[in-house]
């Protein structure tokens, strides 16, 4: 795709995946509960919470 990282959004549902998002530059939403996601750009408990315009915007 030939994307660089800061134009990437990832969207994980673990700690190990939150970290492996941050590790590689990455903005990273978290999808759960904010205590178990540390690390994480945003924190939702669904994907209904964020609409496409903001994850343009990001």
């Amino acid at each position: 795709m030939d994307l660089q990282p800061n134009e990437v959004i990832g969207f994980e549902d673990a700690q190990a995946g939150i970290d492996g998002i941050k590790g590689c530059g990455m903005y990273a939403i978290g999808i759960g509960e904010a205590e178990q996601l540390k690390g994480a750009d945003r924190v939702i408990t669904d994907l209904t919470e964020i609409a496409i315009e903001e994850l343009l915007r990001i």
